[in-house]
């Protein structure tokens, strides 16, 4: 087997990529140009991510957050890539869950080494605040250069970041949600389904899975959508105890609104580096 083929079979079956067409030529094109005699194929994967992608689901995992309870509220986020995301909760969580005495814990993993490591360090350039105003940068960013914007301390205390395929079981469950956006679409279906497997085995009962618009349903034996969240990509496990049909409720807490008044965006182009 030649270098390029193995990588084409790690893609396929290590990440569950889906490679045929366009797809595929473009991960030959990247063998090609790498540099390393053995490149990492992960480095392959779209790891796009900025700070406020999903508002929704921000305010809706801090809205259960502060129901009362005993418990840390849970929640894991895979293919985190650098992390922006979890971050987003963070800054959410300690303004409007902290106040409230409950414990919280956001795991963001990621398969890329590399971008895990930029996730633990959380230091961006002004790219990945692109759609975030002047006072929650300065807020909640500091800013050891001009074009750096390290996540203040307040904000990285209850987040952990781990390296993790997303077809390894998690171990480290039970989690009350599991965010996990714009990966199952580059997948293929076996790939998927066991992508929703371990995350369903990883849930507790009732526990919440949130995904992209884009990404591939969860199969309706399996999962239940849940439409008292309107028409987002919400959904619990089939056998998971059937919530009230409400809407969910406005939040009335008034900190940070910059994160929640923007819906999800269409990926606009990366500036030319």
């Amino acid at each position: 087997m030649s270098v390029a083929d193995h990588h084409l079979t790690l893609a396929r079956e290590r990440l569950g990529l889906s490679l045929s067409g366009e797809r595929l030529h473009e991960l030959e094109r990247y063998l090609l140009t790498r540099e390393e005699q053995t490149p990492a194929v992960e480095d392959f994967l779209n790891g796009e991510s900025y700070f406020s992608r999903y508002p929704f689901y921000v305010d809706l995992l801090t809205q259960l957050a502060r129901e009362p309870s005993a418990a840390p509220f849970r929640v894991l986020c895979p293919a985190c890539s650098t992390g922006e995301e979890v971050y987003s909760l963070s800054i959410a969580m300690h303004e409007r869950v902290r106040p409230t005495g409950r414990a919280y814990e956001l795991v963001g993993t990621d398969v890329r080494p590399r971008a895990i490591a930029v996730a633990r360090r959380g230091v961006y350039g002004g790219w990945s605040l692109r759609v975030l105003g002047p006072e929650t940068r300065a807020a909640c960013f500091d800013t050891p250069r001009p074009d750096a914007f390290a996540v203040k301390d307040a904000y990285r205390t209850a987040t952990r970041f781990a390296a993790r395929n997303l077809l390894d079981p998690i171990e480290d469950g039970p989690y009350d949600a599991v965010m996990l956006c714009n990966a199952t679409l580059y997948m293929h279906e076996r790939a998927v389904r066991t992508v929703y497997a371990n995350v369903a085995a990883a849930l507790k009962p009732g526990g919440l899975l949130l995904v992209a618009p884009t990404d591939p349903q969860p199969a309706p034996s399996e999962w239940r959508h849940c439409p008292e969240h309107g028409g987002w990509s919400v959904y619990r496990r089939a056998d998971a105890p059937v919530a009230p049909a409400a809407a969910t409720p406005a939040f009335d807490g008034g900190a940070l609104p910059t994160l929640l008044v923007l819906p999800p965006l269409a990926e606009p182009p990366r500036p030319p580096s």
